[in-house]
């Protein structure tokens, strides 16, 4: 299959069809940042997701936001990007209005034990709660980081209340290198939105 995230025609139910792929290095494997805010027509999606067996991310410790026009559902058009520097980028959610997305950036899912040595770039202060401003798609610029404290645990993924004033934050595993115990539960917080 080529590859990247394929867009799917669903207008006829019964015979979705593959009609485009966005294959850039972000969309080529987004994990689970991709997210859409209908009102505006708006795409956001953070990547790749890091894997230290996979040539094109073994070394890094940054990663690239893409935001997308989808006013034509069928052909995304890029309008911005950022890059985002110590970010392990897991999940991702626009806020209420659109104007901010937020991602996690997350090590909760590497192995306590593991002895990989590509993961030890991540060292400390990596799971963190990002806020990124898209008010403007074609600026997208990163406006607030929580680094999550070890004892609260890893933020796997991030949703926000009909408002956009609280955030839940759910917590998966603990933070690579900690010595804190496992943390499986949820954090809620004020959310910072772009003004």
């Amino acid at each position: 299959q080529p590859p990247g995230t394929p867009v799917v025609d669903i207008s006829v139910s019964r015979s979705p069809k593959v009609v485009h792929y966005m294959d850039s290095a972000v969309m080529i494997e987004p994990n689970e940042t991709v997210d859409i805010h209908a009102g505006r027509k708006l795409l956001g999606a953070i990547g790749p997701y890091y894997q230290y067996d996979d040539s094109r991310t073994a070394t890094n410790t940054d990663s690239d936001f893409e935001f997308y026009d989808v006013s034509d559902c069928r052909r995304p058009v890029l309008k911005g990007t950022l890059k985002l520097p110590r970010l392990r980028a897991h999940g991702g959610v626009f806020a209420p209005d659109g104007r901010t997305y937020y991602t996690t950036s997350y090590t909760g899912n590497i192995p306590p034990d593991d002895r990989n040595h590509g993961n030890e770039r991540w060292g400390t202060n990596v799971d963190a709660v990002i806020a990124i401003d898209v008010t403007d798609p074609t600026r997208p610029r990163e406006i607030v980081r929580w680094v999550v404290p070890t004892e609260v645990g890893s933020p796997h993924w991030i949703t926000l209340n009909q408002d956009g004033t609280r955030a839940y934050l759910s917590l998966s595993g603990k933070q690579f290198g900690s010595d804190a115990p496992v943390a499986n539960g949820i954090a809620i917080g004020k959310a910072i939105t772009a003004m």
